[in-house]
């Protein structure tokens, strides 16, 4: 059904694993382990920790304070716990897991505007990626829903692959 729905949209789908995100001249330049593609628009959706979308580095003797968080993929993707900005270049003093709790792996993920990742036009995020949103299969659903539909709407015509 997603294949048929893509195909009627006029969109192309691609497959592969996503290394890098870069905003270009206005538009997005998404390079794959095998090739580079430009769209006006990107829906992300990398999950979150527990699905590699979200990497943890642990605390080092060279950035003492505690664990980092980044995303899996390199791009303007800020990412927060509660409101706060804590990716790996944010802080000199990174996250107590262990004083925080296990459930703060819940809370971290990509800082949002809604449904478009802060600071970065054109760029929207779905599902476990995205901070402060449950961890359930409905609701990644439905925010990636969401997600799409931001996307389509932020084009002045038909939406583009």
């Amino acid at each position: 059904m997603r294949d048929a729905l893509i195909s009627d949209l006029g969109l192309s789908a691609v497959q592969g694993r996503v290394t890098a995100l870069e905003r270009r001249s206005g538009r997005w330049s998404i390079t794959t382990e095998s090739d580079s593609i430009d769209a006006d628009r990107v829906v992300l959706a990398i999950g979150g920790v527990a699905a590699g979308g979200i990497e943890m580095d642990p605390a080092r003797p060279d950035h003492p304070g505690g664990a980092r968080f980044h995303a899996a993929i390199a791009g303007p993707l800020p990412i927060e716990i509660d409101g706060l900005v804590v990716d790996a270049v944010s802080s000199l003093f990174g996250i107590d897991v262990a004083a925080q709790g296990l459930e703060l792996l819940e809370r971290v993920g990509i800082a949002m505007n809604g449904v478009a990742v802060r600071g970065a036009e054109g760029l929207f995020a779905a599902g476990d990626c995205v901070a402060a949103r449950p961890r359930t299969a409905i609701e990644a659903l439905s925010h990636g829903v969401a997600a799409a539909r931001a996307a389509f709407a932020a084009g002045t015509t038909r939406p583009q692959s």
